[in-house]
């Protein structure tokens, strides 16, 4: 009797594949499942736990699939820990079940990766469900994208951690991450790329909240020869060679910050778009700067501030506080590294029709000749005024200066 059960046993089919068009009851044996919706969702029941223990079931939508006529997923009120039903609701969405038992888990509760490998621990090589909900790879509370709700803890919680060491040789590189986006075809009028999309939604008390935080830190001596740039956050922008006709509001930004406050919001902090805090403890053979502008090939500004409202106080706000001591407001210097170098203008003021500050007209000084424009100075409400002359009037030694 042995023996005869034993050769029942090697006649089994041991890989069924199965594709459902309506409500199906799995067998132990239906390992492989591709259901197509027709009419009216389908509703796939998972053998007993307990009976597919140690095996792994691969259900998934073939076609039709939608959030409307979805593919449910359901045990058989017999396995631990089930949060609910599974929905598929594009075609594509799949699920690799395993159970150990007791419960079923969407692939084994934990993986472990440790064979030394010459290629990829893990390749996706072919292509996935699309829209907001779907991904290559998806942390939800299921298929759907459907917020995975922790709950209070007591601790940190990590999505991805890295931790590696290496030395590089030859010119090479250490990445923690390196992608590619790259269009196949045109967006058309309205398409985005996007290379990271980070939001946090504080809905509730938090501390601090930083989208992104670039920190590098160095930790050992580097020496002049080889050790060159280190930057926290870097942002680049190029034009390769092609015209490039933007809208009226474009623009091309390595960096672009915006801070805003919608109508009803309130703050009681300063709001700003760029905030840059620089100092050393000690005193450094080289400068310390909080912003530095390089000006190369054609350039018009360094800095620029646009102005496109009348609430406001200032383009520049130079301010001392805490008992410090600003050498100066403004530093104007030419250098004669690589060749004596010139500030053509240390002021300029361009026509304007502006009745205060600085402008240039024909202004009649008392007991002055005419002037050319004038220099209001505005000090604890007490106006003062700065003629100033074209050369013409001036003593011609005096104006070559």
């Amino acid at each position: 009797m042995g023996l005869e059960r034993f050769g029942e046993q090697q006649n089994e089919v041991v890989d069924k594949y199965h594709n459902p068009v309506a409500d199906y009851a799995m067998t132990v044996r239906d390992y492989v499942l591709r259901p197509t919706v027709a009419a009216a969702a389908i509703t796939i029941t998972l053998p007993l736990v307990s009976e597919a223990k140690g095996r792994f079931y691969s259900i998934k939508a073939a076609g039709n699939v939608t959030a409307i006529l979805p593919v449910i997923i359901q045990d058989g009120d017999d396995s631990e820990s089930w949060d609910g039903d599974i929905r598929l609701v594009d075609p594509g969405d799949s699920l690799l079940l395993y159970s150990d038992g007791l419960m079923w888990a969407n692939g084994p509760d934990s993986m472990v990766l440790g064979a030394a490998v010459d290629d990829s621990q893990i390749a996706i090589i072919n292509t996935w469900g699309t829209g907001f909900n779907s991904a290559a790879i998806l942390i939800a509370a299921d298929n759907a994208g459907t917020a995975l709700a922790f709950g209070t803890v007591a601790d940190s919680i990590i999505i991805e951690r890295v931790n590696l060491t290496a030395e590089i040789t030859g010119g090479n590189y250490l990445m923690g991450k390196y992608m590619t986006l790259a269009t196949s075809e045109t967006f058309g009028a309205t398409g985005f790329m996007i290379g990271h999309y980070i939001r946090i939604d504080c809905a509730h008390v938090v501390q601090d909240s930083y989208a992104i935080w670039g920190k590098c830190s160095i930790s050992g001596a580097q020496p002049g020869d080889t050790s060159n740039q280190h930057v926290g956050v870097f942002g680049s922008m190029t034009i390769d060679g092609v015209a490039c006709a933007l809208a009226d509001t474009g623009g091309c930004y390595a960096i672009l910050g915006v801070a805003s406050i919608a109508t009803g919001g309130t703050l009681d902090q300063p709001l700003i778009a760029g905030l840059f805090d620089c100092g050393s403890v000690d005193n450094i053979a080289g400068s310390v700067i909080g912003v530095k502008a390089l000006m190369r090939n054609y350039c018009d500004y360094g800095v620029e501030v646009h102005c496109y409202t009348n609430n406001n106080i200032a383009g520049i706000h130079l301010i001392a506080t805490d008992a410090a001591r600003m050498g100066s407001g403004i530093k104007f210097e030419a250098s004669a590294v690589g060749g004596q170098s010139y500030i053509w203008h240390a002021f300029r003021f361009l026509d304007a029709d502006m009745s205060d500050g600085a402008y240039v007209a024909n202004t009649t000084i008392t007991d002055a000749d005419a002037a050319d424009g004038v220099i209001k100075i505005d000090c604890a409400g007490t106006h003062y005024y700065i003629p100033f002359y074209d050369a013409s009037v001036i003593d011609t030694e005096w104006a070559d200066q």
